[in-house]
């Protein structure tokens, strides 16, 4: 049988490997799944929530090495306990009685998971994978000229740098308001050239690598035709030499106002910047209805902007991946399936309203 083959995309060094599933492996998987569907569902509650938090008890134990391993994935963030109160799609679809079942994508490296320990009845947990790569999501950032552009220019280089801008909530496009441009390019400039590229292991990282050397060459051809319709590299991070995934943190201006970057995600620390006219109007323009943050310090619009954005997710001066576990996370349209996630909002994704009414007495 074919096998994948996981690599650290800093050293390149194999992490782990597992057979590749064929045809006939996928059938007996979702064989596995039916068969088991109906047992899972009829099984009290109660004692599905046992098997869960027993799973959860054996993750606790292993959670360091969990976390270690993550960073084999190129992410500089620091090694974080997991949290039993937080459940995800799969989690939440056990305890509500179904039977997911999933594949792991071959691109992101593996958590070290062996798979003859994890196999479940019940089909087994999500794996997400990396998104496809020109998806719709482009999410903005929106600074406005009073805002406090000193903490609005870190947080956004923050996010657009960790993992490498590989997350669903990271920001590519900001959006600000024409007298605040140059002060806040400026800024932004000065972070972005302050970013220390190495090894995620290490606590003074700052800029992890991408997840294959083919991203990296994906996001150098999309900067050269950005570039060769007009755009200007404003500043770049140092490059870290030695590992073909790395990719130099890239702030842009002067986009052109068809070019892909504006409304198609790159998974990679591109950053484009340009001025509005009509903030909502611009930041809702191409907007995946995911998230977005907005930086200001007027009340009103403030205000203005909950009304305004057609956007799940609005973070107020803060980045906008910083979101609370136990709170919905859902985008609206388009991409949005209107099934959120997140603490008790995971249950209602996954269970459908009924009224039943007995015969009188």
């Amino acid at each position: 049988m074919r096998g994948l083959r996981s690599r650290n995309p800093f050293t390149g060094e194999i992490v782990y490997g597992v057979p590749a599933a064929g045809p006939i492996e996928v059938q007996r998987a979702v064989q596995r799944v039916l068969s088991s569907a109906n047992g899972w569902a009829r099984t009290p509650v109660h004692q599905r929530a046992m098997v869960l938090r027993r799973f959860a008890e054996l993750l606790d134990a292993r959670a360091d090495a969990f976390a270690r391993l993550t960073r084999l994935q190129g992410r500089q963030a620091r090694p974080r306990r997991p949290r039993r109160s937080s459940l995800d799609g799969a989690d939440s679809a056990l305890v509500c009685g179904s039977s997911p079942a999933s594949r792991a994508s071959c691109r992101r490296a593996l958590h070290g998971l062996n798979p003859s320990r994890t196999r479940d009845r019940s089909g087994g947990g999500r794996a997400p994978g990396a998104p496809r790569a020109g998806a719709r999501r482009r999410h903005p950032a929106i600074v406005f000229a009073d805002a406090e552009l000193d903490a609005a220019a870190g947080a956004i280089a923050a996010l657009a740098s960790a993992p490498a801008e590989q997350k669903c909530t990271s920001v590519w496009r900001v959006v600000v308001e024409r007298p605040a441009q140059i002060a806040l390019t400026e800024r932004l400039a000065s972070n972005f050239e302050a970013l220390v590229p190495g090894d995620p292991a290490k606590e003074t990282t700052t800029l992890g690598p991408l997840i294959t050397p083919s991203a990296r060459r994906r996001a150098q051809r999309a900067v050269a035709r950005a570039q060769a319709a007009g755009a200007r590299v404003v500043a770049r991070s140092p490059l870290q030499s030695g590992s073909g995934a790395f990719f130099a943190a890239t702030l842009l201006d002067r986009l052109a106002p068809d070019d892909p970057l504006r409304r198609n995600e790159l998974f990679a620390p591109v950053l484009s910047v340009e001025a509005f006219e009509q903030a909502w109007q611009t930041a809702n323009d191409g907007a995946s209805g995911l998230s977005a943050a907005v930086y200001t310090t007027n009340r009103d619009r403030i205000r203005e902007a909950t009304e305004q954005l057609r956007l799940g997710i609005i973070s107020i001066n803060r980045r906008s991946d910083a979101v609370d576990l136990e709170a919905p996370f859902a985008p609206t349209a388009p991409s949005g399936n209107a099934m959120p996630e997140g603490g008790e909002y995971a249950y209602r994704a996954r269970t459908a309203l009924r009224t039943i009414y007995n015969e009188p007495e």
